[in-house]
C-alpha cells in the first residue's frame, strides 16, 4: 500500500517537473523525449490509481467477509 502511494507521489512530481521544460524548450528532439516521459508518467499515474482503488476495495471486502 505504501509503495503505491510513494510511486504515485514520485510520478506526479515527475509529471509536474516535465511540464515546465516542455513549454520552454524549442528543440524538437528534446521536446519529443519530454513528451514521451510525460506520457509514461500519465500512464503510471493511472495504473497507480487503479491499484490504489483495487487495494482499498479488497481491504473492504476482506474486512466485511472476515467479520461473518
Amino acid at each position: 500500500m505504501h509503495f503505491i502511494e510513494v510511486l504515485l507521489g514520485i510520478v506526479v512530481f515527475l509529471a509536474m517537473v516535465n511540464i515546465i521544460p516542455l513549454i520552454l524548450i524549442k528543440n524538437s528532439k528534446v521536446k519529443n523525449l519530454i513528451v514521451g516521459i510525460e506520457v509514461i508518467s500519465i500512464v503510471l499515474i493511472l495504473i497507480c490509481l487503479v491499484l490504489y482503488i483495487c487495494n482499498a476495495l479488497m481491504t473492504c471486502i476482506t474486512i466485511w467477509f472476515g467479520n461473518w
